[in-house]
């Protein structure tokens, strides 16, 4: 699991792109990284980051740049290798308060269901509306359109695909009167030979 910063779905939230590749960097950070003036330091391929992130390298060099320019990325640099090529990037990655203000994504198995950008910011927000007191949320659609900054038939594109990739579980609920009530949606995750619903999303 990954935490992070809630700040990060508004700053991104023009630019999904931007948000796969800060995520990824943050993803690296652990209780072994090294923390030097210029921030947390992480080392990685931009080919390895336009993998996980379902973008090319063009995009990934371009989101890096951007990043920069927001005194998130504080400093990089790239060694030469061995065989006189250049190595991977390391990144100095501007510290936040994960003590407070933030989300848990879990990143493998985000990053084993080939979410290109705007279906993994879409999962990003769902994790964030977990209320982890009663394990579930409840977010009319018109809401969620409206914190995605997307249009309706978008959102429950990406919501299907959220379902059929299993990140996401549907389920129609009866009223005492046999009816049926809205959909509701839940996070899934998965744990060691079971399956956890860990939110929910109704309309």
């Amino acid at each position: 699991m990954m935490r992070i910063p809630v700040s990060f779905l508004e700053m991104f939230r023009s630019n999904f792109t931007d948000f796969a590749v800060a995520c990824k960097l943050y993803s690296l950070v652990n209780g072994y990284t090294r923390l030097s003036k210029n921030g947390y330091e992480v080392c990685i391929k931009q080919e390895t980051i336009a993998a996980v992130c379902k973008c090319s390298v063009a995009s990934v060099k371009r989101s890096v740049r951007r990043l920069e320019e927001m005194g998130i990325i504080t400093y990089k640099y790239r060694l030469d290798g061995s065989d006189g090529h250049l190595g991977a990037y390391h990144y100095a990655l501007k510290p936040y308060d994960l003590s407070k203000d933030y989300f848990y994504i879990n990143n493998k198995k985000a990053y084993s269901s080939d979410l290109k950008p705007k279906l993994f910011y879409v999962y990003a927000v769902f994790c964030k509306l977990i209320c982890n007191d009663i394990a579930r949320f409840y977010q009319p659609l018109n809401d969620l359109v409206n914190i995605l900054n997307l249009n309706k038939n978008s959102v429950c594109s990406l919501i299907k695909e959220l379902i059929e990739k299993g990140l996401i579980r549907k389920q129609r609920k009866k009223t005492r009167c046999g009816d049926y009530t809205d959909n509701t949606y839940f996070v899934v995750l998965r744990v060691v030979g079971n399956i956890k619903k860990s939110g929910a999303h109704t309309h």
